[in-house]
C-alpha cells in the first residue's frame, strides 16, 4: 500500500505554523516565552486516586506506633507493630507519590537543554539533557491490558541517544495535538509511530490536510488491485464514495451447537415430568422449575439462532464519504449507529498488517525469554516450531480494519475482513480523496 515510512513534501507558499497561543496550548503544555516550553505531568484528578493509599498508610503507622490502640492490645503481638509500621511506609509512599508526585520537563529552545524536574509539589531533584542530541518528535503507542488502557506516549527520538519520553497522552487526539505542537516548537520533523506505517511530517505540513498530502504522495502502480475474494461492495460517483460491508453469512454450524443444549433440556424436561408428577411439589413450583429450565436451555439458545439469523439477514457496515463528511454507519438488527467526522479533521488513514502482529508476538515472546534467562536470548531466532506457528496463525486472522485518524480520535471501519481485502479498500479510499 505504502512503504513503511511514507513522506509527503508541501511547497514554501503552503508553510503555515501552528498558532502558539494559549487557547491552542494542548493538555499540560505552558508556554511562557518564543523559546521557552514547559510541560507538567502529575495532579489533577489521578492524584485523587493516591489519597487512599496514603490515608491507609497514615493509619496503619500510627496503629503501628500504638496512637491508635487496639481492643485487644495485650493479645497482639509485638512484631505486628513493627509490621504496621513497614506496611504503612510502603502504602503512604506509594499514596503520597501518585497525590504529590509531580514531573516537569522546560524545554529552553534557544539555549538547546532539557531540564527534567521531578518532586513532591515542588521540585526536588533536576537533570539537564542536550536537545541538540535529538531528531525527531515521535508519537508511539504503549498497547494495554485488561487493566489499563492504551497509552500514547509522546517522545523525542534520535539515532543515538534513544528515546526521550516528554509526555504521556491519554488519547490518541490528545496526543497528536501535543506531538504537533512540541514538533512546530522545536522545528522537528514528526512521525506517527502509533499504527503500521510510520507517517513522517515535516514542520511545513502540519497545518496542511491530509487531501493535500496525498495529492502530493507518489501512487505505486497497482496498489489497489481487488483480491479475487471479497465481501464488500464499492460504489464510485461523481461526488460520493460508498463502501458496504455485509455481516457473515449464517453458518449452519451455528445451528449445530446450539441444538446440543436445546435436545438435552427437552430431554430433562421430559424427565423431570415423569419424576415430579409423582411427588408433592406444588404445581407453581413445578411450573416455575419448568419455566427456568425452558428459559435456560430452550428459549435462550433458539434466541441467538434468530438473532443470528436476523444479523446475517440485516445488517451491515457502510462508509461514505461525500466532498466535507465521512459517515460510518453500523446498522444492526433494530437500530443503527452512526459515526460523522468532517473530511478536514481527518488526519491520517492506515490499516494493521498481519506481519505486524507476527513480529509483535515474535517480539513478546524474546521478551519473555530474556527475562528467563538474561543476556542469552535476545538475539536469537524464535524455535522453528514457534515461528511456523506465528506463520500459520497470521494467516488466519482477520483484520482489525481500517483505521481513521482524526482530531476527535480513532474510527474504525470493516473489522474482520481479510488483510488484502482491507489493503484494498484503503487503497480505493485514499485514492478517491486525492481525486476529489
Amino acid at each position: 500500500m505504502f512503504n513503511n515510512e511514507t513522506r509527503s513534501t508541501l511547497g514554501p507558499t503552503e508553510h503555515m505554523r501552528y498558532t502558539h497561543s494559549e487557547s491552542n496550548l494542548p493538555p499540560s503544555f505552558h508556554q511562557s516565552g518564543p523559546s521557552r516550553l514547559e510541560i507538567r505531568d502529575g495532579g489533577g484528578v489521578v492524584s485523587l486516586f493516591g489519597l487512599p493509599f496514603l490515608a491507609a498508610g497514615i493509619f496503619l503507622i500510627l496503629a503501628g506506633l500504638k496512637v491508635i490502640p487496639f481492643e485487644n492490645a495485650d493479645e497482639v503481638p509485638g512484631w505486628l507493630y513493627t509490621a504496621l509500621v513497614f506496611g504503612g511506609m510502603i502504602f503512604a509512599s506509594v499514596g503520597g507519590g501518585i497525590a504529590f508526585g509531580r514531573t516537569w520537563i522546560v524545554i529552553e529552545k534557544a539555549q538547546g537543554m532539557i531540564e527534567r524536574r521531578k518532586g513532591l509539589l515542588i521540585p526536588m531533584r533536576r537533570d539537564s539533557i542536550n536537545l541538540r542530541e535529538y531528531q525527531t518528535v515521535a508519537l508511539t503507542l504503549e498497547t494495554g491490558d485488561s487493566d489499563s488502557p492504551d497509552q500514547y506516549p509522546v517522545v523525542l527520538a534520535s539515532s543515538t541517544a534513544g528515546a526521550l519520553k516528554i509526555v504521556n497522552g491519554r488519547d490518541f487526539a490528545t496526543a497528536y495535538h501535543q506531538a504537533v505542537y512540541l514538533a512546530d516548537f522545536l522545528q522537528l520533523p514528526m512521525e506517527d509511530r502509533s499504527t503500521d506505517h510510520t507517517r513522517r511530517l515535516m514542520p511545513s505540513e502540519f497545518r496542511a490536510t491530509m487531501r493535500d498530502r496525498l495529492r502530493r504522495e507518489e501512487v505505486t502502480p497497482g496498489h489497489t488491485d481487488k483480491p479475487a475474494d471479497v465481501r464488500s461492495t464499492v460504489e464510485l460517483t461523481g461526488s460520493e464514495l460508498q463502501v458496504t460491508v455485509p455481516a457473515k453469512p449464517f453458518k449452519l454450524w451455528r445451528v449445530l451447537h446450539v441444538l446440543a443444549p436445546m435436545g438435552f433440556g427437552f430431554f430433562l424436561l421430559l424427565s423431570l415430568e415423569d419424576i415430579l408428577d409423582g411427588s408433592d411439589t406444588p404445581d407453581p413450583v413445578l411450573w416455575g422449575m419448568y419455566g427456568l429450565l425452558l428459559l435456560l436451555l430452550v428459549i435462550i439458545p433458539a434466541s441467538s439462532i434468530i438473532a443470528a439469523l436476523l444479523r446475517a439477514r440485516l445488517s451491515y457496515s457502510r462508509l461514505t464519504i461525500s466532498a466535507h463528511e465521512l459517515v460510518i454507519a453500523e446498522r444492526g438488527i433494530v437500530r443503527t449507529r452512526t459515526q460523522r467526522v468532517a473530511l478536514a479533521d481527518i488526519l491520517d488513514i492506515d490499516y494493521h498488517t498481519m506481519q505486524h502482529r507476527r513480529e509483535n508476538a515474535s517480539d513478546a515472546a524474546r521478551r519473555r525469554a530474556d527475562n528467563r534467562h538474561p543476556g542469552m536470548a535476545t538475539d536469537r531466532e524464535l524455535p522453528p516450531m514457534v515461528d511456523k506457528f506465528l506463520t500459520w496463525a497470521s494467516k488466519h486472522m482477520t483484520s482489525n480494519g481500517i483505521i481513521f485518524k482524526t482530531r476527535q480520535g480513532l474510527l474504525t471501519f470493516g473489522a474482520g475482513l481479510t488483510e488484502d481485502e482491507v489493503a484494498y479498500l484503503h487503497g480505493v479510499i485514499r485514492d478517491w480523496l486525492r481525486e476529489h
